[in-house]
C-alpha cells in the first residue's frame, strides 16, 4: 500500500511538471535547484550507510564466551544498548537500504515517457543521463551490485573467505556490465 501511495504522489507531482517557462516561488525554484545535488549526494551516500546498517547487526563470539559487535568490540550482543542499535540498522535497513531502490524504481517507472523533457532532466537526469537509453535503469542495478558487496564484506568473518567472494562477486559484476553495456560512453 505504501509504495502505491509514493508512486501516485510522484505521478501527481511528475504530471505538473511542463516544457514550458512556468513561474515558480523562491522557495520551489530553490527546492527544484537543490534537487539534484541532493540526490547524488543520497546515490554517493547510499554504500557507506547500507554498510553501516549491516554492520551493526554482525555480532561474533569473542573468547568463548561472549557476543560482541563486529565493528565495535566494546559493544555487547545483548542489553538495552544494543537494542537501540539495532533499532537503528533495522530502520536503516528498512527506510535506506530497502527503500531508496523502491523509491527509485518506482520515480524511473512514472517518468519513463518523460525522460527527455528538459524539466525532468534537470532535477532527475542525474539518475539516468550516463545510461544509454534502453538501460535507463540502471542505477538500480548499482545500487543493488553495492548492497551485495556490502552484505558480503559485513557478515563473512574469515578474511580469505570474503576476499574470495567479493572477487568472485566482482567478475559477476564486471561481466554483467560488459554484457549489458549501458553506459553512453565506453
Amino acid at each position: 500500500f505504501g509504495i502505491f501511495a509514493v508512486v501516485r504522489a510522484i505521478r501527481q507531482r511528475s504530471d505538473t511538471i511542463s516544457t514550458d517557462k512556468q513561474r515558480a516561488s523562491f522557495g520551489e525554484f530553490r527546492a527544484r535547484r537543490l534537487e539534484r545535488p541532493l540526490l547524488a549526494l543520497l546515490l554517493g551516500s547510499y554504500t557507506p550507510l547500507a554498510v553501516v546498517a549491516f554492520q551493526l547487526l554482525n555480532c561474533r563470539l569473542v573468547a568463548d564466551q561472549y557476543w560482541v559487535l563486529s565493528s565495535a568490540l566494546a559493544y555487547p550482543c545483548s542489553g538495552p544498548q544494543y537494542g537501540r542499535y539495532q533499532a537503528a540498522a533495522i530502520a536503516l535497513q528498512v527506510v535506506l537500504v530497502a527503500g531508496l531502490p523502491v523509491a527509485l524504481m518506482a520515480l524511473l517507472y512514472v517518468l519513463r515517457g518523460k525522460r527527455d523533457e528538459p524539466s525532468v532532466v534537470a532535477r532527475f537526469g542525474v539518475l539516468y543521463e550516463c545510461y544509454r537509453g534502453d538501460w535507463y535503469a540502471y542505477e538500480l542495478v548499482v545500487l543493488l551490485r553495492r548492497v551485495a558487496l556490502a552484505i558480503l564484506g559485513s557478515f563473512i568473518q574469515d578474511t580469505g573467505v570474503q576476499q574470495l567472494c567479493l572477487a568472485i562477486a566482482c567478475v559477476v559484476i564486471a561481466g554483467v556490465q560488459v554484457f549489458a553495456s549501458p553506459f553512453l560512453t565506453p
